[in-house]
């Protein structure tokens, strides 16, 4: 499934959700620390966000079962990908 997903996204997307989804994991889906993770203003990540929550019509942040799939996808790519 993941598979099929991620050839209908381009490489930039990809990279971009692989380096929100890290942050988030690490920061407990806390969006302020996040931020200060990847060293972007806190409206920088939230636009990326809404990015990721625009193209695979998830929300991460707020329902848990979008997150585990988010997740579950970092993961994927994070092992096809080093």
């Amino acid at each position: 499934m993941y598979g099929t997903i991620e050839e209908n996204l381009d490489a930039k997307f990809l990279d971009s959700l692989k380096e929100v989804v890290e942050a988030l994991k690490n920061a407990n889906y806390d969006l302020n620390m996040a931020s200060q993770k990847i060293h972007v203003h806190k409206n920088t990540l939230a636009y990326r966000l809404n990015k990721i929550k625009e193209v695979l019509d998830v929300d991460p942040v707020r329902n848990s079962n979008d997150r585990d799939w988010v997740n579950g996808f970092y993961q994927y790519l994070k092992r096809k990908r080093i």
